[in-house]
């Protein structure tokens, strides 16, 4: 049987996603029905024989937001039992206090009344499908960062913000195809990373400088991979998002805060 590629299994787990927190009323078993087809997505991307594309880590991206939404499922839906009723959670299981008993703030939809517009219940749910940070809701988390240190309060337009993103998602992934390109061939890497050197303590006389460097660059490359990954899908989502008009600006504030401010390991975390 011809599996689809992770990329159509990844659009498939989006807007099986977006259709349910869509129009799905809360604590029905009809969500915990797609839940178990939100799962079976799952061994799909896993199966050996499942197609990929010529760049690995292009097919991990794609099987890896597979991955992303089920949790997100899990979490929203499943738990929190979010709706477009309510604009938000209306069970305390997903950690998120229901709009019932809270206070409106921020901004956000005061009325708690169904909305008739099936068009504004799907830009909600495509609202919130990639922000598992909650911005500009009552339900933020700490610590996310602004568009600028010196105006916490300042958002750019949105021809500043869809230029700034655009280049910084082009630069991202030019720098990924380059890691690739630079990457030494896989014979080589069976050498130099071979089972016998995995030890590190208890050969410390025989680890030679030229290995402890590349030790060390292979760490720093790891973070580098990881950071040019995730900061180029949350630009690149972000200019789309933006730009078909489904989310505003400021719902995409920088998906990281400045260096100088990881001073610890409960900063560096966020």
């Amino acid at each position: 049987m011809d599996l689809p590629p992770p990329l159509t299994i990844s659009i498939l787990a989006y807007f099986t996603f977006v259709f349910t927190l869509s129009f799905t009323p809360p604590f029905s078993h009809v969500r915990l029905a797609i839940f178990a087809l939100m799962l079976s997505y799952i061994p799909l991307v896993l199966w050996p024989s499942t197609p990929s594309f010529s760049i690995p880590l292009y097919t991990s991206l794609a099987g890896g937001s597979v991955f992303s939404f089920v949790l997100q499922f899990m979490d929203q839906i499943v738990l929190g039992q979010w709706s477009s009723n309510v604009k938000g959670p209306n069970c305390a299981r997903g950690g998120q206090q229901p709009t019932s008993e809270r206070t409106w703030a921020k901004g956000e939809m005061k009325t708690t009344q169904r909305s008739s517009k099936m068009l504004e219940q799907f830009y909600w749910a495509n609202t919130h499908v990639f922000d598992s940070r909650f911005v500009n809701t009552l339900w933020e988390v700490a610590n996310v960062p602004p568009f600028s240190q010196y105006d916490r309060q300042q958002v750019p337009t949105k021809i500043q913000f869809l230029r700034k993103n655009s280049t910084i998602c082009l630069v991202c992934f030019l720098l990924l195809d380059l890691t690739r390109l630079l990457a030494a061939p896989p014979e080589q890497n069976a050498i130099l990373f071979a089972e016998e050197r995995v030890g590190f303590l208890r050969r410390l006389g025989e680890v030679s400088a030229e290995e402890l460097i590349l030790r060390f660059v292979s760490a720093g490359m790891y973070w580098a991979i990881t950071f040019l990954l995730f900061q180029g899908v949350h630009s690149g989502t972000g200019v789309l998002m933006v730009g078909l008009g489904i989310s505003e600006v400021e719902m995409w504030r920088p998906f990281f805060g400045r260096l100088q401010d990881a001073w610890s390991l409960r900063q560096f975390w966020g």
